[in-house]
């Protein structure tokens, strides 16, 4: 990608805050009577340049709302400004799912060092894109050949992306460490050599990709529930726990019942339910025992509320 500023990986020397506070300037005239706009991004994946952040500072005066600002990875400029993060765990093709369990909750890598207070926005994860007819793009092929293989059919990695992607949204909102999780991308671009897309079958008819929009939009429920478990055998005929953990993302508590189910191949082989209460922005922990059967299969643990 190339700019006036210069390459993707590369900027000039005369890189200028002025300009910069100019350009933030227009587009902030443009789009601030907005309600849809509650952050402004001043730079994506921009490390630590100091003009970025002088811009800031000479624009933010003139939003009457004074809405929160990101410097992308440099310095955060005011104690409500927020720092993002992409954790891409699968941008190494030989990530498997059971290694969240040992992976922390709270991003790394991106996030400044000693970042302190600023709330912390993961507003790119996943590394999982398949192109709208469900070929892999340019930067996962070798993950979904690793994943189901070299003859794997569009419907295999369809179901495999919304269950992944699924899982690390669950997995980043259920440690409670960041301020907002934000899915990307929604809406993109699909073509043949592309590194990204999005999860439309049809842009113009808006008609989402199913798989997506069965696992996916229950991963954001305002209550949310994830299975804290992660390995991909477990022995049978033996008894198991399953840590569960239940949030809350409304501004008022929640109670109710919690279902978990044992499946094989679909069919309920045994059901649990337990009351929780999660108190408003809040979570709360569960944990179901199942006595696994002793016949090997295909088995998963599901949820409801």
């Amino acid at each position: 990608m190339s700019s006036r500023f210069g390459t993707w990986s590369k900027k000039p020397g005369d890189f200028d805050s002025n300009e910069l506070a100019q350009e933030y300037t227009e587009w902030m005239q443009e789009r601030w009577n907005h309600p849809c706009v509650v952050i402004w991004d001043a730079c994506n994946e921009t490390r630590a340049v100091a003009k970025t952040g002088e811009a800031i500072q000479k624009v933010r005066a003139l939003d009457l709302s004074n809405r929160p600002w990101d410097n992308g990875w440099a310095p955060a400029q005011a104690p409500s400004d927020v720092f993002e993060s992409h954790p891409y765990h699968f941008i190494n093709p030989n990530y498997k799912l059971a290694n969240l369990a040992h992976n922390s909750g709270v991003p790394t890598g991106n996030v400044i060092p000693n970042a302190g207070t600023n709330p912390i926005i993961i507003n790119e994860y996943g590394w999982l894109w398949l192109n709208r007819d469900g070929t892999p793009t340019t930067l996962t092929r070798d993950l979904y050949r690793n994943l189901l293989g070299p003859d794997s059919t569009t419907s295999q990695r369809r179901h495999w992306y919304a269950r992944y992607l699924a899982a690390e949204t669950e997995f980043w909102r259920s440690h409670r460490a960041c301020a907002g999780v934000l899915h990307f991308c929604g809406l993109g671009y699909s073509r043949a050599e592309g590194q990204t897309s999005d999860h439309w079958l049809d842009v113009e008819q808006l008609k989402w990709e199913p798989e997506f929009f069965t696992y996916v939009r229950d991963a954001f429920a305002p209550v949310g529930l994830m299975i804290d478990a992660w390995a991909e055998e477990y022995d049978a005929g033996k008894s198991q726990a399953f840590p569960v953990v239940v949030i809350n993302d409304l501004y008022e508590n929640w109670k109710g019942t919690v279902r978990s189910r044992l499946l094989c191949d679909g069919a309920i082989v045994q059901e649990k339910t337990q009351r929780c209460e999660v108190p408003a922005l809040g979570d709360a922990r569960l944990t179901f025992t199942f006595d696994l059967p002793a016949k090997t299969g295909n088995y998963q643990t599901g949820l409801a509320n």
